[in-house]
This record gives structure tokens, C-alpha cells and sequence, in this order.
């Protein structure tokens, strides 16, 4: 629901729509496993039985890559479009 008002946004600030539909998917996955909403850490931790504590440390490191990327994604836009470039 919120997807068309944040691309109107982004195709404003000069975004690729394709770029910034992979940035959108990104950040959201990364909202789904930190805290404080982390939906998928609380169910993953309650099916493993596991503290949150212990799962959000080894976690870390992944995260940081994953913010590392988003940033190449935003500075380095060819690397999300360059196959669908080839197909245009």
C-alpha cells in the first residue's frame, strides 16, 4: 500500500524505478529481522528457543553486510540494473 507513495518519491529524487524497488525489498527484510519490530527474529528465536540476545549477535555481522550493500545499491546503481538494461 505504502510501495506506490515512496516510488512517486523516489522517481522525484531520481531513482530507477527497478533500483529502488530492489532497495524498498531490501531495507524491509532487514526491518523484518532486527529489533524493535523483528517478526521474523521472534519467530525464528521461538521455534529455536533461543534468547534474543544470543540470535541478534550472530547476527550482526550479516546485518552490517547487508547495510554495506544497500549503500553500494544506492551509489553504484548498475549493479541492480544492468541484466534488466540487457533486456531493454
Amino acid at each position: 500500500m505504502f510501495a506506490t507513495v515512496v516510488l512517486t518519491l523516489g522517481n522525484a529524487l531520481g531513482f530507477d524505478p527497478v533500483q529502488y524497488g530492489v532497495l524498498m525489498i531490501i531495507i524491509m527484510q532487514v526491518g523484518a529481522i532486527t529489533p524493535p519490530v523483528g517478526g521474523f527474529l521472534f519467530i525464528s528465536c521461538g521455534i529455536a528457543k533461543l534468547p534474543l540476545e544470543q540470535s541478534v549477535k550472530a547476527l550482526l555481522p550479516y546485518i552490517f553486510v547487508i547495510i554495506f550493500v544497500v549503500v553500494l545499491i544506492v551509489f553504484i546503481p548498475q549493479i541492480v540494473t544492468f541484466l534488466p538494461s540487457l533486456m531493454r
